[in-house]
Order: C-alpha cells, then sequence, then structure tokens
C-alpha cells in the first residue's frame, strides 16, 4: 500500500465524516435547516476532531442544543437565509451565520466535556 500525503488523509477522513453525517433514519427527515447546518458544521472543521462513530452523536446534540437555546424556528431562518454561510468568521458574514457559528463552538465544548466526563467515570469504575 502506499502512504497517502496529509492533505490526501484529512479530505479522507473528512468524507467519512461526511458520509456519517448524511445519513438519515428511515422515515424521519430532517428539516433543510437542520441539513444544511450540519454540513455548515462539517465543512467549517467542527467534525475533524471527533470519531467517526460519534458523528451521529454529534449531530443529534447540535439538534437539541439549538432547539433548547434558539427553539424550533432558528432551523426557518437558516433555510430562508441566501447568504447563510457565506463569509463566515468575517464581519461580512449573516447574522444567522455568526450565531450558528456561536451555537456550534458551544455545542462542541459541551458535546466534547460529556465525552470526557464519560471517559473519566469509565476510567474510574476499572
Amino acid at each position: 500500500a502506499s502512504e497517502l500525503d496529509d492533505a490526501t488523509q484529512r479530505q479522507l477522513a473528512k468524507g467519512e465524516r461526511l458520509v456519517e453525517l448524511l445519513k438519515q433514519d428511515q422515515y424521519e427527515p430532517l428539516a433543510v435547516g437542520q441539513q444544511v447546518l450540519a454540513i455548515f458544521a462539517a465543512n467549517e472543521g467542527y467534525l475533524r476532531d471527533l470519531e467517526v462513530d460519534e458523528v451521529r452523536d454529534f449531530e443529534q446534540e447540535i439538534y437539541e442544543f439549538v432547539d433548547s437555546s434558539e427553539g424550533p424556528e432558528f432551523w426557518d431562518e437558516i433555510a430562508s437565509d441566501d447568504d447563510f454561510g457565506e463569509d463566515a468568521g468575517t464581519p461580512e458574514q449573516s447574522e444567522t451565520t455568526a450565531k450558528a457559528l456561536e451555537l456550534l463552538d458551544e455545542c462542541v465544548e459541551n458535546f466534547k466535556a460529556q465525552r470526557h466526563q464519560g471517559v473519566a467515570e469509565d476510567a474510574a469504575a476499572e
């Protein structure tokens, strides 16, 4: 087997996470805003540090976190924002994009803290 350069390995890892992210349960379609935010999170690198088997849990965490923080109407805001995701992280980004980045940052911290706590509890139980 040939060795792949770092850029190719990162691209393949991102692809694995995107495939996992795009899986949907049968008869449980996602709202457009949910799909857009999930793909946006992947493109902005929020899945990079997750194991592939953590992606679906993280995705659920995003949906629950946004629903509890902003309410379900935020999904409609994302879906109706024609500029969503453009110029992310710059002063030119839309208000909805800025809010999404804030929510994703907070969600990642919560998710990592929960995972870290779970690992610590598993280690203590051994």
